[in-house]
């Protein structure tokens, strides 16, 4: 009798046990449908909001001819007076479009999409993926803001949290942090930490995105921006090569980072001395500059001032000068003439003038002396202040006037001496 007794009591509760099962099957089931219908409507609302987005171009009649940065106030607005009313979709939407509109140097307007959508994110544990990628967002903004030092510690906790998370494994925002350390590294002055960051971004993006991918050629960017910055210009050329041969590949030709990075690499070779293989690359990005970047973009003037270099060292003075005019006249247009930036501009046009020796001597003087006497002029870097100078004397020495030649070239000396 006892064993029956038991042997009822076990088959009670294997029942009891296989309806528990059971329900918690069922229940898991009814959450896994709950999710999916979720995720289903989520990518609805995601896709009409998208179509929405993208379709302002054309409802503000601009089709085409709309830059970026119009279709992303137009969106802007959209998510202000018709949000998504989905708290994860519209925090995703936010984020894309205040992400968009930062890396256009659209800052003032990127803060509030991105802190909204991180005040949606909020119930989102600490260490959830699309909390730290906004997080990091927020942190890369303060980079475009120019608040490098306030950066730097909000990266590096972000950088521990994520491989707390990650457990080990290479992760597409481990290596977006990595580099977002390196560049505001860089622009404090920490060129060893600024190098290392860089370089552990390299590695990862690789083994995350492969070799040929567009966060590899931007790593390369950003290591070349290091090497420059440190002087090792032959350095600083091979790294922007390597970038610039990934994203000619994955980009469409005048694409805006092909053109940035085809400057980046034609100014590190001239520093290196060859003016010959700057010569094309430096030429492919002051003619396709305002089709990529716009009319209005300060980038005009210094891929016309690069190539205006590239020319003169190459003994092409005339065309050097037409360049640099061109240059010239566009900041006259949008900024004034008192500017030291219009007076560095000035100065290269100068020093074209005296370097070409079949030119009028007395011409180039007249025009590097106004220079030396511009109020702005004590603002002009020393060493552009003393290649003005220099070349001033030269100038001076082909017209005869050798006591102001050797005058110059004093004061020249005194600018560029060690305290």
């Amino acid at each position: 009798h006892a064993l029956t007794v038991m042997a009822a009591v076990a088959a009670v509760v294997i029942l009891i046990a296989a309806l528990i099962v059971q329900t918690q099957q069922k229940a898991e089931i009814e959450r896994q449908r709950n999710r999916l219908e979720a995720a289903n409507h989520r990518l609805d609302q995601t896709r009409r909001v998208l179509v929405s987005l993208l379709s302002g171009a054309q409802a503000s009649g601009k089709g085409p001819s709309a830059t970026l940065g119009e279709v992303l106030q137009d969106a802007a607005h959209t998510l202000s007076v018709a949000p998504p009313d989905d708290p994860l979709t519209r925090a995703g939407v936010s984020e894309a479009v205040g992400t968009a509109m930062m890396t256009l140097g659209m800052v003032d307007k990127a803060r509030p999409l991105l802190e909204a959508a991180l005040a949606e994110f909020k119930d989102l544990p600490a260490d959830s993926e699309p909390r730290l990628a906004v997080e990091a967002e927020l942190a890369q903004l303060l980079y475009y803001e120019q608040k490098f030092a306030e950066a730097e510690p909000k990266l590096r906790e972000l950088l521990r949290r994520e491989r707390a998370r990650n457990g080990g494994t290479p992760s597409e925002l481990e290596g977006d942090l990595l580099n977002a350390l390196g560049a505001v590294l860089r622009l404090q002055g920490k060129l060893d930490e600024a190098m290392t960051a860089q370089q552990e971004a390299l590695v990862l993006r690789t083994k995350v995105h492969g070799p040929g991918s567009l966060p590899v050629a931007e790593s390369h960017n950003n290591i070349a921006s290091i090497h420059f910055t440190a002087g090792r210009y032959a350095e600083a050329a091979a790294s922007f090569r390597a970038s610039l041969a990934i994203r000619e590949t994955r980009l469409r030709a005048g694409h805006p980072m092909v053109l940035a990075t085809s400057l980046n690499l034609g100014t590190a070779l001239l520093r290196t001395g060859d003016a010959p293989g700057a010569r094309p690359l430096l030429r492919s990005a002051a003619d396709g500059w305002a089709a990529a970047f716009g009319a209005e973009h300060g980038g005009i003037v210094s891929a016309r001032t690069a190539l205006g270099q590239a020319l003169r060292r190459d003994g092409a003075y005339d065309e050097s000068q037409n360049v640099l005019e061109s240059a010239l006249q566009w900041q006259l247009a949008r900024g004034g003439p008192e500017t030291p930036a219009v007076l560095a501009t000035r100065i290269n046009i100068g020093v074209t003038m005296a370097e070409n020796a079949a030119g009028d001597c007395a011409r180039a003087i007249e025009s590097l002396e106004s220079i030396r006497t511009h109020a702005q002029f004590p603002k002009v870097s020393p060493g552009l202040a003393a290649q003005a100078l220099r070349a001033l004397a030269d100038a001076c020495e082909r017209c005869g006037r050798k006591a102001d030649a050797q005058r110059y070239r004093d004061e020249a000396q005194r600018l560029t001496k060690p305290n």
